[in-house]
């Protein structure tokens, strides 16, 4: 009978847990979301009009610093996964992470799509590891560019689906903060944040319902991707920075 009632404890207390865990919130399953690693890439020519507009001047391109938040409110994701640094997360209709999303260290992606825009813009690029300017190292340089990585995130969700069930949509965030050097002075030459929201599907308010829509990109990685080339084409693509630059009469150095 001792062993009869310690046995029938030990059901009641797994039958309580068990009680329990179906009674949580559906955040609080957010842990068992599967990661999923994927890649940025930049999109060369994507966003149009500044292409050669600067003149043939020098500009390093410094190791960014990667300061986006990785681990939003809910959750969902945490700060790494074998290395890789967490960019976002899949829900499901209700809201509930099924997917972590996670992309190799972001700061030499970013550093390299900065370069391409800058040579897409005219100006002569080059990249250093370093992520601080040095104004007594960078004196063969017109130009050093500082940046820090601020938003860097894409949420993929079910929307209301149709006959062909559930039609997927994925809102992306980039945003980089820019400081521009010219060497040998201390003070900034330019200042500025350059920032992307991308939807895919596009939110259109002549749509006949949100079923009717269709996703571009099979992956949420590529709408990131889309995201980060459209605020780092942004840097360049400003009336102000290339007012600034092309206005600047210094001889380019060689």
């Amino acid at each position: 009978m001792r062993d009869s009632g310690r046995a029938w404890r030990a059901f009641a207390a797994l039958a309580g847990a068990l009680g329990l865990a179906a009674c949580a919130p559906a955040g609080y399953q957010s842990s068992t979301a599967a990661p999923s690693v994927t890649s940025l890439d930049y999109y060369a020519y994507q966003v149009k009009g500044y292409q050669n507009s600067y003149a043939k001047r020098r500009i390093l391109i410094l190791m960014p610093v990667d300061a986006h938040q990785t681990t939003p409110a809910s959750g969902a994701a945490g700060s790494s996964y074998q290395g890789d640094v967490a960019i976002g997360v899949t829900e499901d209709a209700s809201g509930r992470a099924t997917e972590k999303l996670y992309s190799a260290p972001l700061a030499p992606v970013v550093q390299n799509a900065i370069r391409q825009s800058a040579t897409e813009a005219g100006l002569i690029a080059a990249t250093a590891p370093e992520a601080v300017y040095d104004r007594t190292r960078n004196l063969n340089e017109d130009y050093v560019l500082e940046s820090r990585i601020v938003r860097c995130w894409v949420t993929k969700r079910p929307g209301p689906g149709g006959e062909a069930g559930p039609a997927w949509f994925s809102t992306a965030e980039f945003a980089v903060e820019v400081t521009i050097y010219k060497p040998p002075f201390p003070v900034p030459f330019w200042q500025g944040k350059s920032g992307s929201s991308y939807d895919d599907p596009p939110i259109d308010s002549n749509a006949i319902s949100p079923e009717d829509e269709t996703a571009i990109y099979d992956q949420p990685g590529q709408v990131l991707s889309v995201a980060m080339t459209r605020a780092v084409a942004g840097i360049f693509d400003r009336t102000e920075l290339y007012a600034l630059v092309n206005d600047d009469r210094m001889s380019a150095r060689r």
